[in-house]
């Protein structure tokens, strides 16, 4: 046979393998976008297909072949069992565009779950089913499954269930009718339960106080959700630059779990400024020097000073801590305070003896007698006053971030009197108190209430009590649009004299811009007076711009007068600054 027949088909075979110079791209149709990517990273190109240079017409056929069982392995974990897979290479100049079409077919649906818990106490932990991912009609989706099995274990495990696992766990799949069932099974095995508590690192600090930290107690039932208070309340004490609170699981003894907490303290002795402005009070510097373990013992010693354009303050305290829990015990405080503002000054001393006790979680009620020396012209009139002040405070506050549903309040609340006949020049009773609200809403938005009202009960003669035991409104956090407390009852000359009660509230509307810009728009109205029976309230509205700093927010707001006042504009600026 002539040597040009034999070599004749090896040479074609060599043209139909030899490889040809072309960049192959991938087109994909057929599917929602929450899948496009999903499937386009399973299918991506090989090394062989993606290196520069010549390609090569076998691989790429083989390359094809295998697309189906790609696209099949990829959406089954999303619930697609019945995918059909087409595709075709149609060149295009130096480029080879691989068209692949996806038809994912119907779903596999969720007709049944059954998750139970099996415990072998007589309490059940509730297993928060309404937090499943997945529900009756749902697609199945096996991330989903995974995920709602992990968070079930957790919860239940959160409960002090520490020995709990699944006993079944199972998936079945009719792939004819496209239905899924759910079983699941909990064993929760013994609740565990708080063992001792050992601390290292704060020598320095008595193990007493340190317990005044401990959310728990031994012997409480075990839960994540306390250690995490716990090491919460240590850290916001402000004298630990690190805490680490480790359950021991190998030191256990039966059902009870030994928990050791490190600490690595701050300097006891601190010396920190501050600077701040405000329409009510000016620009203001500030220092603080704190002595954070005087004795020893845990006790706190602070030296306050503040100068501002508007007030100053000379203020020491000592607070004694008690043992009952982290918010009771013994506050002193002593010091000069003063005013100068445009319808009134004021400078007085005064020394404050305060026991709290704490109720559980923020709840703080108190005890305290206030004695006070004051100064106070008040229009024309001076009036010197001495009195002995005893009263009943009570304050809640519940952050967005540990209400756990967004919201956050703060609740106060105070009940104060002297008399005459016990070491006082004034006799009256006041009682005061004030909520804020904040509520998130969609779309970034929050809306935020505030409410203010006070009280006077007194026979004594109105012009005899002293500014700081009168009621005033107006400025960056009473009615916007006004100055500084220039609302409240007037003399014969105009000026503002203050009132024996007070009324005030807000309302806030906020929109966050980004990390750390937001605009508001609000309405405040309020006033002092003299009568329930007959009172005007002011009112103020306007826009803002806030801003978040290290020293604290930046509030800009710019508000008028509304309700047949005559129109001006007011700028209200507060800078906030923190110790």
């Amino acid at each position: 046979m002539p040597r040009t027949f034999v070599l004749l088909p090896i040479f074609l075979l060599l043209l139909l393998v030899s490889p040809v110079c072309a960049e192959v791209q991938i087109a994909l149709t057929g599917l929602p976008k929450e899948l496009q990517l999903q499937v386009l990273e399973a299918i991506a190109l090989p090394p062989a297909l993606k290196n520069p240079g010549p390609l090569n017409p076998l691989w790429l056929e083989r390359y094809q072949k295998q697309l189906p069982q790609k696209v099949h392995d990829i959406l089954e974990p999303f619930g697609y069992f019945h995918a059909e897979v087409s595709s075709r290479q149609e060149p295009e100049g130096d480029k080879v565009l691989l068209r692949v079409h996806v038809d994912p077919g119907p779903a596999v649906r969720l007709v049944e779950r059954r998750i139970e818990l099996v415990p072998s106490t007589a309490e059940r932990p509730d297993l928060a089913l309404k937090d499943f991912p997945l529900k009756t009609g749902d697609v199945l989706r096996e991330d989903l499954y995974e995920t709602g099995k992990a968070e079930l274990l957790a919860h239940v495990q959160d409960q002090g269930f520490l020995d709990a696992r699944f006993t079944r766990h199972e998936v079945q799949i009719d792939r004819e009718l496209n239905q899924a069932r759910i079983f699941l099974q909990i064993a929760s095995g013994e609740r565990s339960r708080f063992g001792a508590v050992k601390f290292s690192g704060a020598d320095e600090f008595p193990e007493r106080f340190l317990r005044r930290y401990l959310a728990f107690k031994p012997g409480d039932e075990f839960s994540y959700r306390l250690l995490g208070r716990t090491q919460k309340n240590l850290r916001d004490s402000d004298r630990f630059r690190r805490v680490l609170v480790i359950p021991l699981p190998e030191e256990r003894q039966g059902v009870k779990l030994p928990i050791e907490i490190e600490l690595e303290p701050r300097k006891r002795y601190s010396l920190r400024p501050g600077i701040g402005y405000g329409t009510d009070t000016g620009a203001r510097l500030a220092l603080r020097y704190r002595d954070a373990n005087v004795w020893k013992l845990g006790h706190t010693f602070n030296l306050d000073l503040l100068a501002a354009q508007k007030s100053q303050s000379y203020t020491g305290s000592y607070a004694f801590p008690g043992y009952r829990n982290l918010n009771t015990g013994l506050n002193l405080q002593g010091g000069y305070r003063a005013e100068q503002l445009d319808n009134y000054n004021n400078s007085y001393i005064f020394s404050e003896a305060e026991q709290t006790y704490g109720f559980g979680g923020s709840r703080i009620g108190a005890v305290f007698v206030r004695a006070q020396y004051e100064k106070s012209d008040i229009s024309a009139d001076s009036v010197y006053t001495g009195f002995l002040m005893p009263g009943l405070r009570y304050t809640e506050v519940q952050l967005p971030e540990t209400t756990g549903k967004g919201y956050g309040y703060h609740l106060k609340g105070e009940v104060r009197g002297s008399d005459q006949r016990f070491f006082s020049e004034i006799s009256l009773m006041q009682l005061l108190g004030s909520a804020d609200l904040f509520v998130p809403l969609p779309f970034r938005t929050s809306v935020t209430l505030r409410g203010q009202v006070a009280t006077t009960l007194t026979d004594h003669p109105f012009e005899e009590i002293p500014a700081s035991l009168r009621f005033f409104a107006g400025g960056d956090r009473s009615v916007r649009g006004y100055a500084y407390q220039a609302l409240g009852p007037k003399d014969e000359t105009g000026a503002v004299i203050g009132g024996e009660h007070l009324l005030a509230g807000s309302i806030e509307l906020g929109k966050q811009l980004g990390q750390h810009w937001g605009v508001a728009l609000f309405i405040d109205t309020g006033n002092a007076f003299n009568s329930w029976d007959d009172y005007v309230l002011k009112s103020g509205a306007g826009a803002g711009l806030r801003y978040g700093t290290p020293v604290g927010p930046i509030q800009v707001d710019l508000a008028t007068p509304i309700g047949g006042e005559k129109f001006s504009l007011r700028l209200h600026i507060g800078i906030g600054f923190g110790w």
